[in-house]
């Protein structure tokens, strides 16, 4: 079978045709290909934005195809389509101009990134599965088109014919091999096929896109063959990504999707991500259980002053009666939890079940979590020997999309986690600046503000990290010279760089992020800090440390260069 990215059609294409010719690409080449569904270009050569319907890559060159569902005619020069419910849809210019124009403005950006492609072929080709193609004219190549007469035929007669086609026209190319098939997807994927990513801002003031790797498309593939399913992997492997996509798939299916959190920040953020999905709750944990309690009337029955006891027994205990009470138990299909580590707790899990029809047991879930980030220690035994007592599915992701290579070999420094794989983007060096006492630091930390500002980083794109709050941290003190700094969550649409607990930005991620008051490198609990921290910085990680850390840092650097040195090539 071949490689399909996305494993499914997307969910927006609304033709039949192209649900059948990604069946038919799928089904019928081997693993040596890979094919591309709905590619978007921005470097086309006559309008902002054109789109291929499929690339497809494979050891005989890349090949562009265009995709006309219906009857397709051309009357005084325009193009149209009849669909088989008589509807006529005007193409403009038509499925030749489309493609080859399309196929140009691939061919130019491929060769910027990937000059060796020249050597390579690089063609395309029209595909009307419901119409047999004989009009003729110099405009017209019939020997590129895939027809009705094609449609009994193996997919790979028709790359075939387009492979001689555009060998006699442009000369014979060399054949790609599997790395340089591989590198090609990476790059035209990276650049021009992309998938909705979480931003640092958890406002929503911007997006940015990121590519899904190979592997968290195989992932999700999965997920749509299996009731259960758990998936784990480090900081910046995409967990999140795939379990709101997840989230939307399921949706799609039909029934309504719990998506539980631990972080009430990453929760704002992602109800802005799904805000246009239908049928998707997004909760964390605690918000949750507590507007259930509030609901039911039940709220006189918290404590006034709350403690670690009530929300690890209390509170999941009186959210189970709040169901009951309001009649909602079981009211979700298909529950969706992230950040699971900080969750999967006996109690907590048992108000999930009652959440969701047929319960953990028979129900249909997808678990994402790190191990590595199980910064609260709640998680139990008992409660994840449940999970996997139910013969769950299980992917680990391996490969870091969100850290620049230097960011994560600080991150495994510090902390003695080792590295996912990154995506094998460089970029600048962490910063690692010691201070003596607060008012040193307090004068580091305004300075190197007053760097990235100065060197045009929008403040949106900064975000100061603390291990405690704003009032027993450096920020408690005045910054000589510095720029303001507000509180993320109570500045929503603000343009100043923002400031977090460690803890309480997890699940999210900033251009730059300077982590401040480190004075502990050795504590289990510093460590975690320092995972979740380092890992959120997507290209620029700045790190304030009190001196007393020098010692500990020196000798962190030497295990682990003596551990890259040992570790198998």
């Amino acid at each position: 079978m071949a490689r399909m990215t996305p494993p499914e059609p997307w969910s927006n294409t609304s033709s039949p045709a192209e649900y059948f010719i990604f069946d038919q690409i799928r089904e019928q080449l081997d693993d040596h290909w890979y094919a591309l569904h709905s590619v978007g270009l921005t470097e086309h050569r006559s309008k902002p934005w054109a789109e291929i319907d499929f690339v497809v890559i494979g050891p005989p060159g890349v090949f562009c195809l265009e995709v006309k569902g219906g009857r397709v005619g051309r009357e005084e020069g325009r193009w149209f389509s009849k669909s088989h419910d008589g509807r006529t849809h005007d193409l403009g210019k038509g499925p030749f101009d489309q493609v080859a124009g399309a196929q140009a403005a691939l061919r130019t950006a491929l060769v910027e990134r990937t000059p060796w492609v020249t050597k390579h072929l690089i063609g395309w080709g029209v595909v009307t599965p419901d119409c047999r193609f004989t009009a003729a004219g110099p405009d017209l190549d019939p020997e590129v088109v895939y027809d009705e007469r094609d449609v009994n035929r193996p997919f790979t007669q028709f790359l075939l014919r387009l492979e001689h086609h555009w060998s006699r026209r442009y000369g014979s190319r060399k054949r790609l091999e599997p790395k340089e098939i591989t590198r090609l997807v990476d790059a035209i994927r990276g650049d021009f096929h992309l998938a909705a990513s979480l931003r640092a801002t958890v406002h929503g003031i911007e997006r940015e896109l990121l590519r899904l790797t190979e592997e968290q498309a195989l992932s999700l593939e999965s997920c749509e063959d299996n009731r259960t399913m758990v998936v784990t992997g480090g900081a910046g492997t995409g967990k999140t990504i795939l379990a709101a996509e997840e989230a939307r798939r399921r949706a799609a299916k039909g029934g309504r999707v719990l998506f539980c959190v631990f972080s009430k920040g990453l929760a704002e953020h992602l109800r802005t991500i799904l805000v246009d999905t239908v049928d998707v709750d997004v909760f964390h944990l605690h918000g949750l259980m507590s507007s259930l309690i509030r609901e039911s009337g039940m709220h006189d029955r918290v404590p006034r002053h709350l403690d670690d006891e009530f929300f690890a027994v209390q509170q999941p205990d009186l959210a189970i009666e709040a169901l009951l009470e309001l009649d909602r138990l079981e009211s979700y299909e298909t529950l969706v939890l992230d950040e699971a580590q900080d969750i999967l707790t006996t109690p907590n899990l048992q108000f999930l079940s009652a959440c969701i029809r047929g319960g953990v047991e028979d129900g249909c879930w997808r678990v994402f979590m790190d191990a590595n980030q199980n910064l609260f220690g709640r998680v139990d035994d008992k409660a994840v020997g449940l999970l996997y007592s139910c013969g769950p599915a299980q992917m680990r992701l391996r490969r870091n999309c969100r850290n620049t290579e230097p960011i994560a070999v600080m991150n495994s420094l510090l902390t003695g986690v080792e590295f996912a794989r990154t995506l094998s983007v460089q970029g600048p060096v962490p910063e690692r600046l010691v201070y003596r006492n607060h008012a040193h630091e307090g004068r580091l930390l305004s300075s190197e503000l007053n760097r990235l500002l100065s060197q045009g980083l929008d403040p949106r794109d900064i975000v100061v990290l603390t291990p405690n709050k704003r009032a027993q941290s450096i920020l408690a003190h005045s910054l000589p010279h510095g720029p303001e700094i507000v509180d993320y969550s109570e500045e929503s649409n603000s343009k100043r760089i923002r400031h977090s607990t460690i803890r309480g930005f997890k699940g999210l991620e900033s251009q730059a992020v300077v982590v401040a008051d480190i004075e502990d490198l050795s504590s289990s609990r510093a460590r975690a800090d320092l995972y979740v921290a380092c890992s959120r910085a997507r290209a620029i990680l700045t790190l304030l440390c009190v001196d007393s850390t020098t010692e500990d840092y020196l000798r962190r650097a030497e295990e682990f260069g003596r551990e890259l040195r040992n570790r198998p090539a």
